[in-house]
């Protein structure tokens, strides 16, 4: 229901308001600075998992561009509205949450700005809807919004889908409220004053207050209103030094003609009058009491034009007495002298602007496909495009030779967009490109994105950190939730257990909470964030180029204490890597994909991009002994046949992650019921997997930042040894010769001569000095093959030879090589 009382919009936006899904925020005016750096935070604190959007005027858009700071933009939607022949203005703030099943709606006349929400006398109306509560408005701020999308005011695909999801959370009433005594109107469609009109009582005479910062030039608004209902009285408040109405006297002769009274008053806020008026109403007085409060200044375009041809505006008209409380709130002085008033530096109403700006209506960037695409108005004429990108120096300049449409694509080598200039003959725009890695994971309960798509995510993004592992965890564990909701969990397990053969999954322990989740993971984070202080003071305390003159100072370093912290985040990430490891199990059982095991599969890629991705500054030999103990567990009765070859590279690489990165020997007995070494001896594979350990190694390996290839081949090629079964390493070592044979390419030869290095000594080179088979057939199976060793090159033949050798010793070909 609404409420119309003192209200502080600091408080309500960054202390009240928690736990909502969707945030969704417009206005006019918009201050980067203020909403960066002190709004955005504190909303983010208390809605970590929302999706914000905030709707600004497009001419405003530009004209804020320099304020931007860095995070402008980048961590929440800022999308701007162009209109045809007016400006964006509503003020209109929505908080929704899906899971408590309420939304909370302002509708003001404050903007995104620090006046607006501080120094500002603005009127806010506060509107709480839930499943007790609904009436007919909601259906109208649903319309408003929808009109926005289906009119192509917003064209930005991302802003579309959050704004249906907000839309569609609304809550479900038993009842829907008829009898209510406000209305929300908006412009889209007709204007203003015209559905003010409607809803008022014409049998009545009334006395009107018009009170805003912003008057049309002549008496066109009053003239418009009297075509509808008799006003015998008229009161003008303007507030301080503040408002456009510098020559009344179009009015004044107006008011005359049609004998009417009349008053201009300076109008002040009665409980503290250094606050200058930037509200907007108007207020109709006598047996029916009306106030149209909200957005519309009075002027033409706001009240008179509907959004193709003036503004967009939106308003509250109260009805009933209750509507007079607020004009209490307002101090009246008649104006005597004229001369000493000022106008606006600002027109808020500026129409038939011919905006020299190239209008940008979206830049999306796709990490996965790294593709930026925009949207832009038709432009004739060529183009050019300068991508700014996070960490790189040089822009990325690109030449468009006539667009033939709206949309551009780019791809992009390296680095994250964040900010594009696109250029014609005539016009230029800049914008800034959304960003937010949380984003994808945040959606995880909403969307449904499959295994498959979280897994791709997580093999391309090498910036994910522990914040975007939490919410991938968070978001798991609530998709459970809601899954849960739709079966019936215990008869599904037992189910599983009768079908234990067909079905080989663990029995996941209870659905947790989200409320239990999240207590969890803060408390996992502030334990990484002692292990990182710890980790910093012992490299201080070593570090021989710190001042000699501090050099005493670190003995006092508590280190045992620090030691203390690290020794209890050892045995809470075991706790930890078991909880990650639970979710996933919850999330196949309750998956609605069909093939099992080709799920699975994909989850322990997950599982250990988790536990690397988040936590690879804290992990030891003992957390890698117990994700490989859970690795064995849960794919040790996996069907191959059901596995894609997608699903089991993407795996591969996370193995030989562990093994290369962190210097581990992982070769579980699974890996030949998982692997196809067909799918590893081609070099597409081979060098897909080295780009990924690269990456993940540059990334996530500050001290081993530098590439070995020899190492990497030896793990490599030792976990390749694993791979191959008694049942096909007699065809395998044929297809590793002729895989040599085909390629010119010296690293690859090498990488095919060492796995058959391994095949004969044995993986990492064990002492034992022989390999996992007997090499008996694989030899026969290559001499009968009867090969024209003419065609093979020296280090061909070297590696060939070796193998076909029955000498347990290295003759040629020691293991450094």
């Amino acid at each position: 229901m609404a409420q119309e009382m003192h209200i502080n919009l600091i408080k309500e936006f960054s202390e009240d308001q928690k736990d909502n899904d969707y945030i969704i925020l417009t206005s006019f005016c918009f201050d980067p600075y203020f909403f960066d750096k002190y709004l955005f935070h504190k909303i983010r604190a208390n809605n970590p998992e929302s999706e914000v959007l905030v709707l600004i005027d497009g001419e405003q858009y530009t004209k804020s561009l320099e304020k931007f700071t860095n995070e402008t933009g980048r961590n929440y939607h800022l999308i701007p509205i162009y209109i045809n022949r007016g400006v964006f203005h509503p003020k209109i703030a929505l908080f929704v949450s899906k899971r408590r099943k309420e939304v909370t709606i302002y509708v003001a006349s404050s903007n995104l700005t620090l006046p607006g929400f501080t120094r500002n006398a603005e009127i806010v109306t506060k509107i709480q809807y839930d499943s007790n509560y609904l009436d007919k408005n909601a259906h109208s701020i649903k319309d408003f919004f929808m009109s926005l999308i289906n009119k192509k005011y917003i064209r930005d695909e991302k802003s579309i889908i959050m704004l249906n999801q907000a839309l569609d959370s609304f809550p479900i009433g038993n009842e829907i409220n008829e009898n209510i005594e406000y209305e929300f109107i908006h412009n889209i469609d007709n204007p203003i004053l015209a559905e003010m009109m409607k809803l008022v009582n014409s049998s009545f005479s009334y006395e009107a207050i018009l009170l805003a910062p912003f008057f049309a030039p002549d008496e066109s608004i009053i003239k418009e209103m009297m075509r509808y209902i008799n006003i015998n009285k008229i009161v003008i408040a303007l507030p301080k030094n503040r408002h456009n109405l510098v020559d009344p006297s179009q009015y004044i002769s107006y008011f005359n003609q049609n004998n009417i009274n009349y008053n201009f008053y300076e109008a002040t806020f009665s409980a503290d009058d250094s606050r200058i008026f930037h509200s907007k109403l108007i207020y109709l007085k006598n047996k029916m009491h009306y106030l149209l409060v909200g957005s519309p200044n009075i002027t033409r375009a706001a009240l008179l034009r509907n959004g193709e041809k003036g503004n967009i505006e939106c308003a509250i008209l109260f009805k009933g007495k209750n509507a007079e409380s607020l004009i209490e709130n307002i101090n009246l002085v008649e104006i005597k002298d004229w001369d000493v008033l000022t106008d606006l530096e600002i027109d808020e109403d500026i129409l038939d602007s011919s905006p020299k700006n190239l209008k940008i209506y979206s830049a999306e960037f796709n990490d996965i496909e790294r593709s930026l695409r925009l949207i832009i108005e038709p432009v004739e004429g060529d183009l050019s495009v300068c991508i700014m990108r996070d960490n790189e120096k040089e822009p990325l300049n690109k030449y468009i030779p006539y667009l033939n449409g709206d949309e551009l694509k780019f791809k992009i080598p390296g680095g994250i967009p964040n900010e594009v200039i696109i250029s014609s003959k005539e016009k230029s725009a800049r914008f800034r490109v959304y960003y937010d890695r949380n984003y994808f994971f945040r959606n995880l309960p909403r969307n449904k994105e499959s295994f498959k798509q979280i897994t791709d995510r997580l093999s391309n993004d090498f910036t994910i950190d522990l914040s975007d592992i939490h919410a991938m965890i968070i978001g798991l564990a609530r998709r459970n939730q809601e899954f849960k909701e739709n079966i019936n969990l215990d008869d599904d397990i037992k189910s599983n257990e009768k079908g234990r053969n067909r079905e080989p999954l663990m029995k996941p322990g209870k659905i947790h909470q989200s409320s239990s989740i999240i207590s969890h993971i803060h408390k996992m984070n502030r334990l990484y964030q002692a292990l990182c202080f710890n980790i910093k003071q012992r490299r201080d305390y070593q570090d021989p180029n710190l001042d000699e003159n501090e050099g005493d100072s670190h003995e006092e370093i508590p280190v045992e204490l620090s030691r203390d912290r690290s020794d209890k985040l050892d045995i809470d990430l075991d706790k930890f890597i078991n909880f990650v490891d639970n979710i996933l199990i919850q999330s196949v059982y309750l998956s609605e994909e069909k093939n099992k095991n080709n799920i699975i599969v994909q989850c322990q890629s997950i599982f250990i991009d988790a536990i690397l991705k988040g936590y690879h500054i804290a992990l030891k030999e003992q957390h890698f002994e117990h994700v490989e103990k859970i690795l064995k567990n849960n794919l040790s009765k996996i069907d191959r046949k059901e596995i894609s070859k997608d699903s089991s590279i993407k795996l591969f690489k996370r193995l030989l992650s562990i093994n290369y990165c962190y210097n581990q020997m992982i070769h579980t007995q699974f890996m030949s019921d998982i692997f196809l070494y067909s799918d590893l001896i081609n070099s597409d594979a081979y060098y897909c997997v080295k780009e990924y350990i690269i990456n993940h190694q540059r990334n996530y390996c500050t001290n081993e930042s530098i590439f070995l290839l020899k190492d990497f081949q030896d793990h490599f090629c030792s976990l390749m040894t694993f791979v191959f079964s008694p049942s096909d390493i007699g065809q395998g070592s044929v297809d590793l010769v002729q895989a040599m044979i085909k390629t010119e390419d010296q690293e690859f030869i090498d990488f095919i001569g060492m796995i058959l290095i391994k095949l004969k000594y044995g993986p990492w080179g064990q002492k034992k000095g022989c390999g996992r088979f007997s090499l008996l057939t694989p030899r026969k199976k290559i001499e009968a093959m009867k090969y024209d060793l003419s065609i093979f090159s020296p280090k061909q033949l070297e590696y060939l030879t070796d193998f076909l050798t029955e000498s347990m010793q290295r003759d040629r070909i020691t293991h450094s090589q």
